[in-house]
């Protein structure tokens, strides 16, 4: 008789490559004459123990046992099969063997007649396939502004394991804001990729005026046996983690906040409607609704004032004045240097004011 019992050798759950299978053997001697030099075989593992001696009705289920590392190819077969065979020799000088069976096996096969069953030993691996996948944001100040605006660009990072049992192939990654280069790609059981797949998301106004771009990726692979297998990415800097597909891995969705607290003013204007600097822009200000701009000739006189610059609805300097004080109001200002006084509110509720220069040409 010949029983399997499993080793977790790396304590992670899953029956896998590098798992050892302990087999042990029981002998028993079901004749009327002793039969001597007993030992076993097997065409799979090494059999440690014996020779012994068995007198008729005796058994021996500690003298012989085995051991057998489960490999790659075990686990994309499903199984472990295998059979082992006893041989001694009776005091009459003759003889005797019998193959293994399994005697938690019900079909109880007489493979060679003589009243004994002889179902081999085997040992079921049940695919565990499951992949998991981690995005993340770098914010790239393209323009070189150094306030993150227009033109911008997020850099996404992919990192995608094989938390499972067997090989997974043909992964490749999809994403509903940006097109993922790279792959598709084949990884072992265990195996990590970092570096086949990345995106790059240009940063819109909309973006910057609700402040954070938030996007989930979506991982597709499939097994030898076919099985599809999917992930949703988690953010691993994000720890609200959020199970959105209940597989026990969080799925928070990566976000890239765009820490803006300050405005950079676009300090040249040419209003010769070319499309081209026609407007006084201040980059960001759309995060910044409670602002006052103000704009002064090298006199001193106020020519432009606007609240909530930036803002719809609001009117954008395009170079003509709309002071008050000014006889000309409504007309084109002279080319020359002009001065801005802007004064907003933070998100975190600090006034500031920053003033400068602009040049009208």
């Amino acid at each position: 008789l010949k029983v399997v019992r499993y080793e977790d050798t790396n304590g992670d759950g899953l029956v896998n490559s590098g798992d050892n299978l302990i087999y042990n053997f029981t002998v028993n001697n079901n004749g009327s004459i002793t039969i001597n030099d007993i030992t076993i075989v097997d065409d799979l593992v090494t059999v440690t123990g014996g020779p012994i001696d068995l007198a008729p009705g005796e058994s021996d289920a500690s003298s012989f046992s085995a051991e057998y590392t489960i490999t790659p190819a075990d686990v994309e077969a499903g199984e472990v099969i295998n059979i082992a065979l006893a041989t001694g020799v009776d005091t009459n000088g003759v003889l005797i063997d019998d193959f293994s069976d399994d005697p938690t096996d019900a079909l109880n096969v007489d493979e060679d007649n003589d009243g004994d069953f002889e179902d081999p030993t085997v040992f079921v691996i049940n695919e565990d396939a499951s992949i998991e996948l981690l995005k993340m944001a770098e914010y790239v100040d393209a323009n070189s502004s150094n306030i993150p605006d227009l033109g911008d660009i997020i850099r996404y990072t992919f990192v995608v394991t094989n938390t499972g049992n067997t090989t997974i192939n043909n992964i490749t990654i999809t994403d509903e804001l940006v097109t993922v280069i790279g792959g598709p790609i084949s990884l072992a059981p265990g195996e990590s990729d970092a570096t086949t797949f990345y995106a790059e998301y240009a940063i819109t106004r909309s973006d910057v005026m609700t402040g954070y771009v938030d996007n989930t990726a979506s991982v597709y692979g499939t097994t030898q046996r076919s099985t599809i297998v999917t992930d949703i990415s988690d953010d691993p800097t994000n720890s609200t983690n959020e199970d959105a597909n209940g597989d026990g891995n969080p799925d928070d969705p990566t976000r890239l906040v765009l820490s803006i607290e300050d405005v950079f003013i676009y300090n040249v204007i040419t209003p010769n409607g070319d499309g081209l600097n026609d407007q006084l822009v201040i980059g960001a200000i759309e995060r910044f609704p409670d602002n006052t701009l103000r704009i002064f000739n090298r006199w001193g006189v106020e020519v432009f004032k606007e609240e909530n610059y930036g803002q719809p609805g609001s009117e954008p300097f395009r170079g003509y004045s709309n002071g008050r004080v000014v006889i000309d109001s409504g007309e084109l200002l002279p080319t020359g240097t002009y001065f801005y006084v802007l004064e907003y509110v933070t998100q975190r509720g600090n006034t500031r004011q920053k003033a400068g220069y602009i040049y009208i040409n």
